[in-house]
């Protein structure tokens, strides 16, 4: 088999298999729990409408599997500053020689962003605010790389030229 990569935007909510069983009227098998935790997933914009209530495809995901595939934004069409700041796990500050602070920060998917900041003179050097200031060109380059994200999600790879 071979291997891909693939970003998709979904609506969900949180729903047991066995609710999810129930809404689809499909009789709960025996060997499943009905009581595992989960999400009901619908994917936008893909149509394959399988279920009256809902305008696309439909389906049930393990929540630890909903968990590891998707990031849930506040709002449907952006990235807002919160979704960026919850997406950063950690951040490390360095100095390097007298006056630069190097801030390398780890986002939830392992992928680390390193912002710099840099003083005139090394006396007046202070790694705090060099991280802040770090974080700032940090927080812009995640917003740049989510909002790609998002718009992959919201287009698929086919998307229409804006010209």
């Amino acid at each position: 088999m071979k291997v891909a990569i693939g970003v998709k935007m979904i609506a969900f909510t949180a729903m047991t298999l066995g609710a999810y069983n129930e809404y689809r009227g499909w009789i709960q098998p025996i060997n499943e729990n009905p009581e595992t935790e989960g999400y009901l997933v619908e994917y936008l914009g893909q149509g394959n409408k399988n279920h009256d209530n809902h305008d696309n495809y439909i389906s049930w995901t393990l929540g630890s599997v909903f968990d590891a595939a998707y990031f849930p934004i506040e709002v449907n069409d952006k990235i807002s500053k919160n979704d960026v700041e919850q997406f950063m796990v950690q951040g490390i500050p360095t100095k390097l020689g007298a006056k630069t602070t190097a801030l390398t920060v780890t986002t939830l998917t392992g992928f680390d962003i390193i912002g710099l900041a840099s003083c005139v003179d090394p006396k007046n050097y202070d790694i705090e605010i060099g991280s802040d200031i770090a974080k700032r060109e940090v927080v812009d380059k995640l917003w740049g790389h989510l909002g790609f994200v998002l718009q992959w999600a919201k287009n698929g790879l086919k998307a229409k030229s804006n010209s």
